[in-house]
């Protein structure tokens, strides 16, 4: 009698636990208190297994939400389906893959013939290449670990202690001694090149999340011949300052024909002057 007692309240209190842990309040709780020896958590995603740290800001979210800016990103892939002048030959170029969220997308849709993400920092590259794996995409993405510059080099990759997608090649203002690992720097042509074995002409598709470098990097596009194709950029004025911002906002009105910015699983049109407005963060979409 008694050791069924004891087998319904452990019944009772699995239960309790897991109706709590079920919610985003609980799941966020649980995520943000594994022991650190829980180096990854794998879930089964929206677009399939998702490995990812859950102690970290991108991890946590993903926990709670089950991925990380999925309506979004399906909102510029149905954009590009529909102004795809390619069929399914093209190929998507992904600067800043991170630990593969949004490659994972990319490589499902069935747009792209191959994927070239490209990826500087070791700890997301490790997670990366195992998203990619585990979900059989070898054949399908090309991983590049290294930055895009407008030259080839070295250069300081700086840490963000919170929040794995926030590394930068742009050094923390104010903090001293900010952890840091040297990286690679390619131009984009070299990239295609010699690590790709892809011709400009075959990029139909950008995707561009770079913390700050999105200028840089677009430049490097551009000379490396992409422009018959649909770029998706992460507009950050809090990194350029007012003199960048109007040069990039310059920049962008003279090399492309249109502006879209994406706001809540839509992409809506806009004009260049536009940008001057925005604040922190503006995720863009280009037409040439």
């Amino acid at each position: 009698m008694l050791k069924k007692m004891e087998a319904r309240f452990r019944r009772m209190r699995t239960a309790a636990f897991r109706s709590v842990l079920e919610t985003s309040v609980g799941t966020r709780w649980l995520s943000q208190s594994l022991p650190r020896r829980f180096k990854y958590v794998v879930i089964d995603g929206p677009h399939g297994e998702l490995l990812f740290d859950p102690r970290d800001f991108v991890g946590n979210r993903i926990a709670v939400d089950g991925s990380w800016n999925s309506v979004d990103t399906n909102a510029f892939l149905e954009f590009y389906r529909s102004n795809n002048k390619r069929a399914t030959d093209g190929v998507m170029l992904e600067i800043g893959a991170h630990i593969g969220t949004q490659t994972l997308q990319f490589a499902e849709s069935g747009l792209f013939r191959k994927v070239i993400s490209v990826e500087p920092v070791p700890d997301n590259l490790e997670a990366l290449s195992h998203n990619v794996k585990i979900n059989g995409l070898e054949e399908t993405v090309t991983i590049v670990p290294c930055a895009i510059g407008e030259e080839p080099g070295t250069a300081s990759m700086y840490f963000d202690t919170f929040n794995s997608g926030g590394h930068s090649l742009r050094e923390p203002e104010g903090e001293t001694g900010a952890q840091s690992v040297q990286v690679e720097v390619l131009d984009v042509a070299r990239l295609l090149s010699t690590r790709a074995n892809v011709p400009a002409s075959d990029v139909g598709c950008l995707w561009i999340d770079a913390e700050g470098f999105e200028f840089e990097i677009l430049r490097s596009v551009l000379n490396a011949g992409i422009r018959d194709a649909l770029f998706n950029v992460e507009f950050t004025p809090r990194f350029y300052g007012e003199r960048k911002k109007a040069e990039f906002i310059a920049f962008l009105e003279t090399n492309f024909s249109s502006l879209h910015v994406v706001s809540d699983g839509r992409l809506v049109p806009a004009r260049f002057d536009e940008l001057f407005s925005a604040a922190n963060h503006q995720d863009i979409v280009l037409v040439n």
